[in-house]
């Protein structure tokens, strides 16, 4: 999955706002809309459909991420242990 950088917003927005609440289910679209600077149509129409979506979507990410970093730290490894 590749993330946009108004993605990428998304997912910190909602993350930022989560933090004062309960619960992620306490977090609206159009808080978080409002976060970004997008109409929650907007937000719906080209991004997520709902919360979940972006709970999935973050998961996802920091997945990636992880993966990502694993593949550096293994190909700096092979690379150290040709230059012995």
């Amino acid at each position: 999955m590749i993330f946009s950088q108004a993605d990428i917003q998304i997912i910190n927005a909602f993350l930022e706002i989560s933090r004062n609440k309960s619960n992620f289910s306490d977090v609206s679209m159009s808080t978080i809309a409002k976060k970004v600077g997008i109409s929650r149509q907007a937000l719906y129409q080209s991004h997520f459909h709902n919360t979940d979506e972006i709970i999935r979507a973050l998961y996802f990410y920091v997945d990636q991420d992880i993966y990502n970093r694993m593949l550096f730290v293994m190909a700096d490894s092979i690379i150290n242990s040709n230059d012995n």
